[in-house]
């Protein structure tokens, strides 16, 4: 991996650290990723909220043993990495320096039942680090997919996104729309997903756009990358 004659962009691997809130509902999740990485890096991160001075003793240890008979269960390839923190925005930080790659968090959800919650709320959307990120998402529609996969891009020169913050629910039901049209056999999408607004009071209406444009698309990872790749020799 460290052959200079293979740094072409042909030959890069994602390395991912998938955090994760409730193993059990996030299993396909896990699989799916597993998969995706191909030879390169995966950690499943897991935080717990707590500071272990008030505590008689860390709580964290005793479920390694859990976390790892379900990386062996699942048959992927995986390390595991817990943290106890006073907040979850620490705690992905403290998991994204020291593992060092691009992180992805399951589907937020606006109404904070069910799923993979990112964060409590009140908490920003952005951990502060700049590392390449995506949020996964899978909806009702997930079965319906035959093989295929949708490719989609979006972002423009000032890395607003394809929505703009200020979009009418008008246009991004349109976009909902055109994803429906053109990717409605794919076993999985790949879209853009724009920076998480700097102002926290402005984080229910980026995940209620997140919400909008990928309504019903089924299986969707949502991807934003720090560095534009260009190559014309694929």
């Amino acid at each position: 991996m460290l052959d200079v004659r293979k740094e072409h962009v042909k030959f890069w691997r994602p390395q991912v650290l998938l955090m994760v809130a409730n193993p059990r509902s996030s299993c396909q999740l896990i699989t799916f990723i597993n998969q995706l990485k191909k030879s390169g890096l995966f950690v499943l991160g897991h935080m717990q909220l707590g500071v272990l001075d008030a505590l008689p003793s860390d709580p964290i240890k005793p479920q390694y043993t859990f976390w790892l008979s379900l990386v062996d269960k699942l048959g992927v390839k995986a390390f595991v990495d817990l943290t106890l923190s006073p907040s979850v925005r620490q705690g992905t930080q403290h998991l994204l320096r020291i593992t060092g790659l691009g992180v992805l968090l399951g589907r937020p959800r606006l109404d904070g039942e069910g799923g993979d919650p990112v964060r409590p709320a009140g908490e920003t959307a952005n951990p502060g680090l700049h590392k390449d990120r995506a949020v996964g998402r899978c909806g009702e529609a997930s079965q319906r997919g035959e093989g295929a996969i949708g490719l989609h891009a979006g972002g423009d020169a000032h890395d607003g996104g394809d929505p703009p913050s200020n979009a009418p629910e008008s246009f991004l039901s349109g976009v909902n729309g055109l994803l429906l049209e053109h990717s409605a056999q794919a076993a999985v999408r790949f879209l853009y997903l724009p920076s998480p607004p700097a102002d926290s009071s402005q984080s229910q209406q980026y995940l209620a756009q997140l919400e909008a444009v990928t309504r019903d698309l089924g299986p969707t990872l949502l991807i934003h990358g720090l560095t534009k790749v260009t190559c014309t020799e694929l």
